[in-house]
């Protein structure tokens, strides 16, 4: 395809999609990309999210995992990866590595993402190999692409153990007391309420067993920040209780 026509079909792409092209180039400051507004060598900017299409997390062994990945193209052009960039790694619920725990095949699969939308794209293919993993286990499963990285859990379970198990799940509730000014992440995710009590709730657990989250809360004292990170339980249907209270003498140190 020549350049012209690689132009044209990119104006083309940002009518119908009612893109304003100048404005999404404008974005791209915030991603740090030096480059200007045009096809180049560079690696382009993007951000990217997987999820399981199954919300409650369940996923059959027997079958290829039901994965979406959400991209977000900040460039004004198009431009495409291969299924095979992406990198799959699953680490079970103590943060260990578990190897070969994936049967993934080498496909010449491309992926065309236009510019300044976000696409859908679903991996075609990935298997849990057989004795890998266990049933009823929850996994961790960190996604990869091009620098960047994305992360789901899931919980492998026979399809017609996995209907019952989501029927009978339910959430469970983290009350959370901690300084007002502090930032409160769970997971690595933040979260937004800013009061000295915050409640919030899981995705629907199975009953019997126990989840585990980290929550860290920071505060800044004297233009420097100090944190206190929390590994809690939580069982489906329970209220769990954190206290997330900087400590006096952390503070006093810093003075």
């Amino acid at each position: 395809m020549s350049r012209r026509s690689l132009w044209a079909l990119t104006a083309a792409a940002a009518v119908l999609l009612s893109v304003d092209v100048a404005g999404a180039c404008g974005r791209r400051g915030s991603h740090h990309c030096a480059v200007s507004c045009c096809p180049s060598p560079c690696a382009p900017c993007f951000d990217f999210r997987a999820r399981l299409k199954n919300p409650s997390g369940y996923v059959d062994p027997e079958r290829p995992l039901p994965i979406e990945v959400i991209l977000t193209n900040y460039e004004c052009y198009w431009w495409h990866y291969e299924q095979s960039e992406y990198g799959f790694y699953v680490f079970d619920d103590q943060g260990h590595y578990v190897p070969d725990a994936l049967l993934v095949p080498y496909l010449d699969r491309q992926i065309w993402v236009p510019p300044a939308v976000s696409i859908l794209d679903e991996p075609v293919g990935i298997r849990l190999r057989k004795g890998a993993v266990q049933l009823g286990k929850t996994y961790t499963l960190i996604i990869t692409l091009r620098g960047h990285s994305s992360y789901l859990r899931f919980t492998p379970l026979l399809e017609e153990k996995g209907k019952e198990a989501a029927a009978s799940a339910s959430p469970a509730t983290i009350v959370v007391e901690l300084p007002a000014d502090a930032t409160l992440t769970i997971d690595g995710d933040p979260t937004t309420s800013t009061s000295e009590r915050r409640v919030f709730s899981t995705p629907a657990l199975p009953e019997g067993r126990a989840f585990h989250y980290t929550l860290e809360a920071t505060v800044i004292r004297e233009g420097k920040a100090q944190s206190v990170t929390r590994r809690v339980a939580v069982r489906a249907g329970q209220e769990t209780r954190v206290g997330l209270d900087i400590p006096q003498a952390t503070v006093a140190a810093t003075k």
